[in-house]
């Protein structure tokens, strides 16, 4: 029994390097992949911010850009009721900074946060970097995907989301509505630390730039390592050790 015990244990070792056992932990990475996704919904026209939310979103991710180290990759898309990839991976700096000035309000209703962890997700799924979403939004999710069920995925694939609440205290109006756009920030907190990421709340265009400035500073991320050679070594080891034990007095023992 002691042996047949062995024997599946050696087994084991063998599937898990031929399989490509990738082991994930939290450490220092200097080669990244970023999605920076945006929230375009009609929330973000509020005021409480100059000119509004969304204009105070670009201007900080523009200067987020020029922040982050050269081999770095960049994609952008944007999210309302649905997501709109506004580029792909990409090392051109200045063609990201040329698709954020063009994100403009999205027609489409609601807030899908569910959908733009998802389209980022995939956008990050085949690099075999570390990989960062960072999600900006003012609101909840109120269609689409659940966010639950984006986060498992997200996770699955090994992404780390910042999230980052745009909003004052006092929250923003809108030009000829009487209505008042504050803050849900629990999905938000609740995001970034399911993923093993960071979530700001940012009150002014400073914390909002200081938050951009963080995630780009940070050299804390998902790294992986790739443990199939070891797990060879191990399993030829461990083949060399059964046949020992076989082939001494310790066999009839």
């Amino acid at each position: 029994l002691v042996l047949l015990f062995f024997r599946l244990i050696v087994i084991l070792v063998f599937v898990l390097a031929i399989a490509g056992t990738m082991f994930w932990f939290i450490g220092k990475s200097s080669d990244f992949d970023f999605v920076v996704a945006i929230d375009a919904s009609s929330s973000m026209l509020a005021d409480d911010y100059t000119p509004n939310r969304l204009e105070a979103a670009k201007d900080s991710a523009l200067s987020f850009v020029d922040q982050i180290g050269g081999n770095a990759r960049i994609s952008v898309l944007s999210f309302a009721g649905t997501t709109f990839v506004k580029e792909r991976l990409t090392d051109q700096k200045s063609k990201i900074k040329e698709v954020i000035n063009d994100i403009t309000f999205e027609s489409a209703s609601g807030t899908a946060l569910g959908e733009a962890i998802m389209s980022a997700t995939n956008l990050l799924a085949q690099s075999d970097r570390s990989k960062i979403l960072v999600l900006l939004t003012d609101g909840q999710s109120n269609v689409g995907i659940d966010v639950d069920s984006a986060v498992s995925y997200a996770n699955k694939n090994n992404i780390q989301i910042h999230t980052i609440g745009v909003a004052t205290k006092e929250g923003g109006s809108f030009e000829n509505l009487d209505v008042i756009s504050t803050l849900d920030s629990i999905v938000l907190e609740k995001i970034a630390r399911d993923t093993g990421g960071i979530y700001f709340s940012v009150g002014t265009q400073e914390d909002l730039e200081q938050a951009y400035r963080t995630i780009a500073s940070s050299t804390t991320q998902k790294v992986s390592w790739n443990i199939s050679v070891p797990l060879l070594l191990l399993g030829f080891l461990l083949l060399f050790f059964e046949w020992f034990l076989q082939n001494t007095k310790y066999s009839t023992i």
